[in-house]
Protein backbone atom coordinates (compact mmCIF):
# COMPACT_ATOMS: atom_id res chain seq x y z
CA UNK A 1 0.00 0.00 0.00
CA UNK A 2 2.80 2.25 1.02
CA UNK A 3 4.31 1.25 -2.44
CA UNK A 4 1.39 2.82 -4.34
CA UNK A 5 1.21 5.75 -2.42
CA UNK A 6 4.45 7.06 -3.32
CA UNK A 7 3.85 6.03 -6.57
CA UNK A 8 1.04 8.07 -6.73
CA UNK A 9 2.83 11.24 -5.23
CA UNK A 10 5.66 10.78 -8.01
CA UNK A 11 3.30 10.50 -10.76
CA UNK A 12 1.86 13.56 -9.34
CA UNK A 13 4.81 15.71 -9.09
CA UNK A 14 5.90 14.84 -12.52
CA UNK A 15 3.12 16.23 -13.90
CA UNK A 16 3.39 19.45 -12.04
CA UNK A 17 7.32 19.36 -13.49
CA UNK A 18 9.17 20.58 -15.97
CA UNK A 19 11.83 18.24 -16.16
CA UNK A 20 13.91 20.20 -19.08
CA UNK A 21 13.28 23.68 -21.27
CA UNK A 22 10.70 23.45 -24.07
CA UNK A 23 12.42 23.74 -27.04
CA UNK A 24 9.68 26.48 -28.11
CA UNK A 25 11.70 28.53 -26.03
CA UNK A 26 15.12 28.21 -27.00
CA UNK A 27 14.95 30.11 -30.60
CA UNK A 28 17.95 31.75 -31.74
CA UNK A 29 17.36 35.73 -32.07
CA UNK A 30 17.67 34.98 -36.00
CA UNK A 31 14.76 32.36 -36.17
CA UNK A 32 12.81 35.01 -33.38
CA UNK A 33 12.74 37.86 -35.82
CA UNK A 34 11.87 35.62 -39.01
CA UNK A 35 8.79 34.17 -37.02
CA UNK A 36 7.64 36.76 -35.66
CA UNK A 37 5.24 38.85 -37.78
CA UNK A 38 5.08 41.86 -35.68
CA UNK A 39 7.71 43.50 -33.34
CA UNK A 40 7.78 46.28 -30.78
CA UNK A 41 9.13 48.19 -28.06
CA UNK A 42 6.38 48.98 -25.98
CA UNK A 43 6.37 50.61 -22.34
CA UNK A 44 3.99 48.76 -19.42
CA UNK A 45 1.64 51.90 -18.68
CA UNK A 46 -1.60 49.88 -16.49
CA UNK A 47 -2.38 46.60 -14.64
CA UNK A 48 -6.00 44.92 -15.36
CA UNK A 49 -6.16 41.97 -13.98
CA UNK A 50 -8.51 38.99 -15.49
CA UNK A 51 -9.96 35.69 -13.25
CA UNK A 52 -6.73 34.18 -13.68
CA UNK A 53 -3.61 36.36 -14.37
CA UNK A 54 -2.55 40.29 -14.59
CA UNK A 55 -3.11 41.58 -17.78
CA UNK A 56 -0.32 44.50 -19.18
CA UNK A 57 -1.70 47.23 -21.20
CA UNK A 58 1.47 48.79 -23.35
CA UNK A 59 1.71 51.84 -25.05
CA UNK A 60 3.89 50.88 -28.60
CA UNK A 61 6.65 53.18 -28.36
CA UNK A 62 8.05 51.77 -31.81
CA UNK A 63 7.17 48.93 -34.50
CA UNK A 64 10.46 47.51 -35.43
CA UNK A 65 8.16 44.99 -37.59
CA UNK A 66 4.81 44.28 -38.96
CA UNK A 67 1.36 46.04 -37.77
CA UNK A 68 1.67 49.76 -36.55
CA UNK A 69 -0.66 49.31 -33.16
CA UNK A 70 -0.70 52.15 -30.46
CA UNK A 71 -1.44 49.61 -27.46
CA UNK A 72 -1.52 46.24 -26.98
CA UNK A 73 -2.84 44.17 -23.92
CA UNK A 74 -0.46 40.86 -22.45
CA UNK A 75 -1.17 38.67 -19.65
CA UNK A 76 1.97 38.27 -17.51
CA UNK A 77 2.95 38.16 -13.94
CA UNK A 78 4.20 41.08 -11.98
CA UNK A 79 7.91 40.68 -11.96
CA UNK A 80 9.21 40.05 -8.43
CA UNK A 81 12.89 38.39 -8.47
CA UNK A 82 16.06 40.06 -9.34
CA UNK A 83 16.67 38.63 -12.81
CA UNK A 84 12.82 39.62 -14.06
CA UNK A 85 14.24 43.59 -13.33
CA UNK A 86 17.81 42.69 -15.75
CA UNK A 87 18.44 44.55 -18.70
CA UNK A 88 21.74 42.05 -18.95
CA UNK A 89 23.57 46.17 -18.78
CA UNK A 90 21.88 47.01 -21.49
CA UNK A 91 22.81 43.69 -23.25
CA UNK A 92 26.28 44.06 -23.45
CA UNK A 93 26.46 41.42 -20.63
CA UNK A 94 28.33 37.72 -22.57
CA UNK A 95 26.23 35.71 -20.88
CA UNK A 96 22.88 36.52 -22.28
CA UNK A 97 23.98 36.36 -25.51
CA UNK A 98 25.85 32.80 -24.75
CA UNK A 99 23.10 30.49 -25.52
CA UNK A 100 19.47 30.44 -26.07
CA UNK A 101 18.45 29.71 -22.67
CA UNK A 102 19.77 33.16 -21.63
CA UNK A 103 17.11 35.79 -20.97
CA UNK A 104 15.12 37.24 -18.45
CA UNK A 105 12.03 34.82 -18.76
CA UNK A 106 12.06 30.94 -17.43
CA UNK A 107 9.78 28.59 -17.97
CA UNK A 108 6.82 27.40 -15.27
CA UNK A 109 6.00 23.69 -13.97
CA UNK A 110 4.18 23.47 -17.14
CA UNK A 111 6.94 23.82 -19.50
CA UNK A 112 5.77 27.28 -20.86
CA UNK A 113 7.46 30.59 -20.68
CA UNK A 114 5.47 32.68 -18.27
CA UNK A 115 5.91 36.86 -19.15
CA UNK A 116 6.77 38.93 -16.41
CA UNK A 117 6.26 42.62 -16.53
CA UNK A 118 6.99 46.17 -14.27
CA UNK A 119 4.73 48.68 -14.58
CA UNK A 120 6.77 52.33 -16.25
CA UNK A 121 9.29 49.80 -18.02
CA UNK A 122 10.05 49.52 -21.28
CA UNK A 123 10.44 46.09 -23.68
CA UNK A 124 10.82 45.20 -26.41
CA UNK A 125 8.60 42.41 -27.38
CA UNK A 126 7.79 39.51 -29.61
CA UNK A 127 4.42 38.56 -28.93
CA UNK A 128 4.18 35.61 -31.03
CA UNK A 129 3.81 32.50 -28.73
CA UNK A 130 4.56 30.20 -27.66
CA UNK A 131 6.96 32.56 -26.06
CA UNK A 132 10.61 32.74 -25.89
CA UNK A 133 13.31 33.60 -23.11
CA UNK A 134 13.88 36.53 -24.47
CA UNK A 135 10.01 37.78 -25.99
CA UNK A 136 9.98 40.20 -23.62
CA UNK A 137 13.22 41.59 -22.73
CA UNK A 138 13.74 44.80 -21.14
CA UNK A 139 15.29 47.60 -23.42
CA UNK A 140 16.18 50.99 -21.42
CA UNK A 141 17.52 53.17 -23.99
CA UNK A 142 17.79 53.26 -27.39
CA UNK A 143 21.33 52.30 -27.68
CA UNK A 144 20.11 49.01 -25.75
CA UNK A 145 22.70 45.90 -27.52
CA UNK A 146 19.62 43.57 -27.86
CA UNK A 147 17.52 46.52 -29.45
CA UNK A 148 20.15 47.57 -32.09
CA UNK A 149 20.84 43.92 -33.60
CA UNK A 150 17.05 43.14 -33.97
CA UNK A 151 16.78 45.96 -35.84
CA UNK A 152 19.60 45.05 -37.93
CA UNK A 153 18.31 42.17 -38.54
CA UNK A 154 14.92 43.47 -39.52
CA UNK A 155 16.32 45.42 -41.96
CA UNK A 156 18.44 42.65 -43.05
CA UNK A 157 15.28 40.28 -43.74
CA UNK A 158 13.59 43.04 -45.65
CA UNK A 159 16.56 43.11 -48.50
Amino acid sequence: MFNLFLLAIFNLNSAWACFAPPQSAMVPLEEMVQSNENIYVAEAVHVGRTARVPVFKFKVIETLKGKSVSTMKIEGHRAKDEKSFSDFDGHKDETFWSNNTSGRLINDPSCEVQPTFTKGTRYLIFPKQPYTYKSFEIVKTNDDKFLQKVRELVIAQKK
